[in-house]
């Protein structure tokens, strides 16, 4: 072994420049191997982590053929879980761009990705709680879950369980759980959640219908084996039932988001 050693280096000092620039490329190439793997391997695994996520569509909502926007109306999830059997389970939420700021005594939180969810939305999807009472994370409409960093923003190493928060327009919180980062690899990027009965009282309401109020996103989590272009039909069809309003529902695959355009091109 040492004599074989003994002439490679012997051959590397005789060839000199050309066996480094040989070391080099091979270096480069296997460094560009190890990034494209670990690239091809985050992208694969986007919203991979949840146990559900091959049963879980969001809802896409078009005017006009080609367009999509991921909005619904607000009534369609609880709608389809009533008549449709095929949906096991629903969850709305709303990105709450009206929260700039949350302050607690002298610390301020401006990094502020709200979002107002049912509570379904712990079940469908899994995001660890850390603090709080899992069936009954929101007590009332002014309960506020916060992430561990947004957490640590606000409260540092203090517990933070039942203490009050104020946002931007006074309105107070109570923290009643506080849950894990979600990873990168995830479309949900939320580090504040409210409950989506504060949606309820203080947006939907002033909509003439609640029906034509297409502004929250509503996922659905069908049966295993259920096939999801016929619950696209039925949504379609409990739509028109409730308002004739021209407006098509279409369910697109929860996990296909980050590799795909809504329309089923690859994103390239």
């Amino acid at each position: 072994m040492y004599y074989h050693l003994k002439i490679i280096f012997r051959n590397l000092q005789r060839q000199g420049l050309y066996s480094r620039i040989n070391i080099a490329g091979l270096s480069v190439s296997l460094a560009t191997v190890i990034l494209i793997t670990l690239w091809v391997n985050d992208e694969l695994s986007f919203d991979k982590f949840h146990k559900h996520g091959k049963d879980i569509y969001l809802t896409l909502s078009s005017f006009y053929s080609g367009v999509y926007w991921t909005a619904s109306a607000p009534p369609l999830a609880t709608a389809g879980i009533a008549e449709i059997p095929e949906v096991e389970n629903a969850c709305r939420a709303y990105d709450d761009s009206d929260v700039k700021y949350l302050k607690f005594n002298d610390n301020t939180l401006t990094d502020i990705r709200g979002s107002l969810v049912d509570l379904s939305f712990f079940s469908m999807f899994d995001i660890k709680v850390k603090q709080g009472n899992v069936s009954a994370l929101f007590r009332d409409d002014y309960s506020v879950i916060l992430s561990e960093s947004a957490t640590t923003a606000l409260f540092g190493k203090d517990d933070p369980m039942d203490k009050t928060i104020v946002d931007n327009a006074g309105r107070r919180f109570t923290v009643t759980g506080i849950i894990a980062d979600l990873p990168q690899n995830s479309s949900i990027r939320c580090n504040v959640l409210f409950p989506f009965s504060l949606y309820e009282a203080t947006k939907i309401t002033q909509s003439a219908s609640l029906w034509k109020s297409i502004r929250d996103k509503c996922y659905f989590q069908l049966r295993p084996g259920a096939d999801y272009q016929t619950v696209t039909e039925k949504l379609n069809g409990v739509h028109k039932k409730n308002d004739d309003w021209a407006i098509t529902y279409t369910l697109f695959p929860f996990e296909k988001q980050n590799l795909y355009n809504f329309d089923g091109t690859a994103k390239l």
